[in-house]
């Protein structure tokens, strides 16, 4: 409770919806979860991908993250492999 659902960070936390609203989800609790600012971005980029999202606020995002080392492992690591190596 309280953090971040993937990497269990309390920082810049957001209300994210596992089923995007864009593509059909809904507000209702159960498609609703808290993921931190940079977890959020991954997420969105994997869904919408990296040119919907931008590469350069996608980049800005992921280094703002305050937990680096658990992002490195991050089950929602991007499949755009010039971010997963900055």
């Amino acid at each position: 409770r309280n953090k971040c659902e993937n990497c269990h960070s309390v920082y810049a936390l957001e209300i994210d919806h596992r089923i995007p609203r864009a593509l059909g989800g809904t507000n209702d609790a159960p498609n609703l979860r808290l993921l931190c600012r940079s977890c959020n971005q991954r997420a969105a980029i994997q869904v919408f991908g990296l040119r919907k999202m931008g590469n350069n606020g996608a980049r800005q995002e992921l280094a703002r993250c305050p937990l680096p080392d658990r992002i490195t492992n991050h089950p929602l690591r991007l499949r755009e492999p010039s971010l997963n190596n900055w």
